[in-house]
């Protein structure tokens, strides 16, 4: 079996990565999606929550140095749920 993009092999740990990905995004299209939960702040907290919110942004950077250090698998699988929960065009979240 090889990778379509670079017609090299994959290896049985990338085999492995590639199915355990492609479980967690069928789940995740199959399922129902619950309301927020509802959270009432009082004014000072929501202003205090955004400006704490503001300096983090602030201070954000993008990276455009790599580094060749293995990732855990899990750091991937995270990072694939928390941009399948961004909005999307029509709320069709991938």
């Amino acid at each position: 079996m090889s990778d379509e993009r670079t017609s090299e092999p994959l290896t049985d740990e990338s085999f492995v990565h590639n199915e355990r990905l492609r479980a967690y995004i069928e789940k995740a299209q199959n399922a129902r999606m619950q309301p927020a939960p509802r959270h009432d702040v009082l004014e000072e907290e929501a202003f205090a929550a955004s400006r704490r919110f503001l300096q983090t942004m602030l201070r954000r950077r993008t990276i455009r140095t790599y580094s060749d250090k293995p990732v855990p698998w899990e750091l991937v699988e995270n990072a694939v749920r928390v941009a399948g929960r961004a909005p999307s065009g029509a709320n069709q979240q991938p």
